[in-house]
């Protein structure tokens, strides 16, 4: 019979760190690394499909995928309220993005992992 739960047996975790332990919540699969790529693929066809651009350049070489889409881009030097550019927000916190929105902002249909991000 396994250990049964006592009042240590629940903790929380900040965000970074669960998903650390546990990133297939967000990426499913992660015994490839290609979630990344499909992501990056899926937003750079919203960008096509809005008209932003009018091709998209995926180039492979071995182990290294380029991906361009000339889109709309990230809005450089622009800050948010915690002090982090857009760029560095979007790489780096949880649960960033700019699909929220109901107000035809972006009309894509890239809808992240599992819905995460839209």
């Amino acid at each position: 019979m396994g250990k049964l739960y006592d009042e240590k047996s629940i903790e929380s975790l900040d965000p970074r760190s669960f998903t650390r332990l546990k990133p297939g919540v967000y990426c499913g699969d992660t015994t490839y690394s290609t979630q990344l790529l499909i992501e990056i693929i899926s937003n750079a066809i919203d960008e096509f499909q809005l008209g932003h651009g009018k091709q998209i350049n995926v180039l492979i070489d071995k182990d290294n995928v380029s991906v361009r889409d000339y889109g709309q881009g990230f809005i450089p030097n622009s800050f948010r309220e915690d002090g982090k550019t857009i760029l560095e927000a979007a790489f780096s916190v949880l649960n960033t993005s700019g699909k929220y929105r109901e107000d035809g902002t972006y009309e894509g249909t890239s809808l992240g992992s599992f819905g995460i991000g839209r």
